[in-house]
């Protein structure tokens, strides 16, 4: 009975054993597998035995850094039987083990003579005894299977090689510079009529001399060439020679240009050496110029006698400062000089403002005060100066001066012109300047289309219809007394309107009912820096 068993033990071993061997030469093939799981290259990382990477050297250049090489590894698995005439598949494995790609991977096999091709998968480039596949590039941890099928005639053993082949290599770069260096350099802004100095510095670099060095520059319209050191040998291109520049040394040219208009200038230097190398340096300035722009505004109507008030606002729109901003605004004959705010003084029949500074978006608003001693016309000027601006500004107000009307209405602001978001307050007068007393005068203003945030105050109750105001009429009006009115409004569009005035309710036929209109203006918002 122990025999039997021990009998039967050796053959379960023994047929365990033969099937070990068959799996061990018969191995499926993995599925393959891509860079995903493999950890990233970290770049700059040295190989073994090379040093690291950036560290420069006593001549100033670097260690090199080999990039790390692919590895292309090819397996082929098949069955070790089969019977003849039956269907024998190759299975063949491309694989990159390593962290770089491998670039134009190539197969090569040799099928078998005694064989006859079945099918491929993936199909190969030529067919016959000598069977190619391309697979290009083989990125890190990737493998590509190949299945080849064929039919072997006859017997005895069937013969197979392949060959795996792919690319590798490496860049390398070197400089070849000369030995002459030229740094050009200037301001990068300026403003028109400015001048200022360009400097070209030309250095040898080499360990030997240099000899006839040419020096060029070429000047663009608008600049003006004014003068340079060492002096130059033509006015447009600029030209000068170096006879010799010692190793290491530095020559040094300055010249001198003025702007005549705003704009980007690019320049560029350049110097060479006869029959040799060329070296260029460039620089970019960019030229503007202050764009001011000036308001007049005053009463449209005043009384002989009555004292007028003008606004002048000066506004900077450009990106660059405006400098010795002056205003000044002469006295026609006839009319009497009063007052004048933030440092205006009157000489010699003019009234003149030194502004100063004006920042780029800044707006300055001055005014004065005048009286006109009998009726007239007055077309009253304004004359603005800066540096840089070239000629004067001017801006203009027409005012009548009236003498015969007894009942006036006058309006005066605050501050004109406005900015959209801001408010704005206007004093309006119904002055009596007969001598009879006044009875039932009222007031109905009409404010324009560009206000919104309207209200009004006096000394009878305000009903308010939209934009209209009208004010109740008053008990009585004295000689050469006045009512007083105030208006506030906030600017909500851009613009020139007219605000509208008008009195009823006079039961005196020989005084006439007055009218007035006044202009005012709006700005857009843009504007900042006020003062």
């Amino acid at each position: 009975m122990n025999i039997f068993f021990q009998h039967l033990l050796a053959i379960f071993l023994g047929f365990m054993a033969s099937h070990a061997i068959v799996v061990a030469q018969e191995p499926p093939l993995a599925p393959p597998q891509t860079n995903s799981s493999l950890p990233p290259m970290q770049p700059g990382i040295p190989l073994p035995g090379q040093q690291p990477a950036n560290i420069p050297a006593s001549d100033g250049t670097y260690n090199p850094v080999d990039p790390p090489a692919p590895q292309v590894i090819l397996r082929i698995r098949v069955p070790a039987k089969v019977a003849p005439g039956a269907e024998l598949t190759y299975s063949i494995s491309v694989e990159n083990p390593t962290l770089v790609p491998a670039h134009r991977v190539r197969v090569r096999s040799n099928a078998p003579s005694s064989s006859k091709f079945v099918r491929s998968v993936p199909q190969p480039e030529t067919e016959g005894q000598n069977l190619v596949w391309s697979i290009g590039t083989l990125a890190p941890g990737v493998k590509k299977p190949i299945s080849l099928t064929v039919i072997a005639d006859g017997t005895g053993d069937v013969d197979f090689s392949s060959y795996v082949s792919f690319e590798h290599g490496e860049t390398t770069k070197t400089r070849v510079a000369s030995a002459m260096q030229i740094v050009k350099r200037g301001p990068s802004q300026a403003q028109v009529q400015d001048t200022w100095t360009y400097t070209v510095d030309i250095q040898n670099t080499g360990p030997t001399p240099l000899a006839n060095l040419q020096v060029t520059d070429m000047l663009p319209e608008g600049l003006d060439f004014l003068t340079s050191q060492p002096s130059t040998k033509g006015e447009n291109p600029l030209t000068w020679t170096i006879e010799r520049l010692e190793p290491q040394q530095v020559k040094r040219i300055e010249y001198q240009v003025a702007a005549k208009k705003a704009g980007t200038y690019e320049t560029k230097a350049s110097v060479s050496i006869a029959g040799g190398s060329k070296r260029e340096s460039g620089w970019k300035t960019v030229v503007s110029e202050p764009k001011l722009d000036i308001y007049l505004s005053g009463p449209d109507f005043r009384a002989v006698g009555r004292p007028a008030t003008y606004h002048i606002t000066v506004s900077n729109d450009s990106p660059t400062t405006a400098r010795n901003v002056r205003l000044a605004t002469k006295m026609a004959a006839g009319v009497t000089f009063l007052a004048a705010s933030s440092g205006g003084r009157e000489f010699q029949g003019e009234a003149r403002w030194d502004l100063g500074i004006l920042q780029p978006g800044q707006r300055r608003s001055v005014n004065f005060v005048v009286r006109a001693n009998s009726p007239m016309k007055l077309i009253q000027r304004v004359e603005l100066t800066a540096d840089k601006i070239g000629l004067g500004m001017q801006a203009e107000k027409i005012t009548t001066f009236s003498g015969k009307d007894l009942l006036v209405i006058e309006l005066d602001k605050t501050i004109d012109p406005i900015e959209i978001g801001e408010p704005a307050s206007y004093t309006l007068r119904l002055i009596n300047r007969s001598s009879n007393p006044i009875t039932n005068p009222n007031l109905i203003v009409t404010m324009p289309e560009g206000f919104n945030q309207i209200e009004g105050k006096g000394p009878t109750q305000v009903n308010r219809n939209g934009a209209i105001l009208t004010f109740g009429p008053l008990a009585k009006l004295e000689p050469g007394r006045e009512a007083v009115y105030s208006i506030t409004a906030t600017g909500s569009q851009t613009g020139s309107f007219k605000i509208l005035a008008e009195s009823a309710g006079n039961p005196d036929p020989s005084i006439q009912n007055p009218k007035l209109q006044e202009m005012v203006q709006i700005l857009p918002s843009k504007i900042t820096g006020k003062q």
